[in-house]
């Protein structure tokens, strides 16, 4: 896996801090050559703590390398502890860490029954909300739309339906610009972002090396990526009770 990370490095996009999964030798022997978006699709473009990772509830989608292609947690455990994704058991002793590179092995590729994958083709926006469990932001998106005709583009914190108490809330968690992951986590703590309400800002605070938003946990990062709205899913309301 070493000698095909560096032959292929040139052609990988760059990021500052990454989780990376590692299939095991026997793995590489078995498949033989591989496609570049084999070994994008096994780079988390961020990294953080294992204990975050094994922390994450089943079905969180985790953002790769791979435009438009994510990993899926299956199973979990912080007592075990075991953690396995797109159902391979993931080691939880790292191979390697340090502040921005963790290494973890697996066993065998995540995607083994296809190995060459598709070119990948954006969902639209509006699906990717509602199979995510984001129905009430979807809706308030077919609604702020139409304020924004001149191409404006946006990024979404969008936060589980049952969280909700009305549509109208969500215009906290919405504010103009594209923000991706790799953005959010170059903001140093304490950055204010203003959102779509007036007078109410978004505040990025840094907790080992994690970016909350407001306190609240982002859980899939680059849940939707497009040319004009970039979509984070957190872990709850932004507004922390107020009205």
């Amino acid at each position: 896996m070493g000698l095909t990370l560096r032959l292929a490095s040139p052609s990988l996009p760059t990021t500052t801090s990454a989780i990376i999964f590692v299939p095991s030798d026997t793995a590489f022997r078995r498949h033989g050559s591989l496609p570049l978006s084999l070994l994008q699709y096994h780079i988390i473009p961020s990294k953080f703590p294992l204990q975050y990772l094994t922390s994450l509830p089943v079905s969180t989608p985790l953002p790769t390398l791979l435009p438009y292609s994510h990993l899926t947690i299956t199973s979990n455990s912080l007592s075990t502890p075991h953690l396995s994704i797109n159902n391979i058991t993931v080691s939880t002793t790292p191979l390697f860490e340090t502040p921005f590179l963790l290494i973890l092995t697996i066993h065998d590729f995540f995607n083994s029954s296809s190995l060459f994958l598709p070119e990948p083709t954006p969902e639209p926006l509006l699906r990717v909300l509602q199979s995510n469990n984001c129905s009430a932001a979807a809706a308030f998106l077919e609604t702020v739309f139409p304020e924004f005709t001149d191409g404006t583009k946006l990024t979404v914190f969008a936060p589980p339906d049952e969280a909700v108490r009305n549509v109208t809330v969500l215009r906290k968690h919405v504010v103009r610009g594209l923000i991706t992951w790799r953005d959010l986590i170059r903001l140093p703590g304490g950055t204010l972002l203003p959102s779509l309400f007036d007078g109410f800002d978004i505040k990025v605070t840094v907790f080992p090396r994690l970016r909350l938003v407001n306190g609240v946990k982002v859980i899939a990062p680059d849940m939707y990526r497009g040319e004009f709205v970039v979509v984070h899913r957190v872990d709850g309301l932004l507004d922390n009770g107020m009205v």
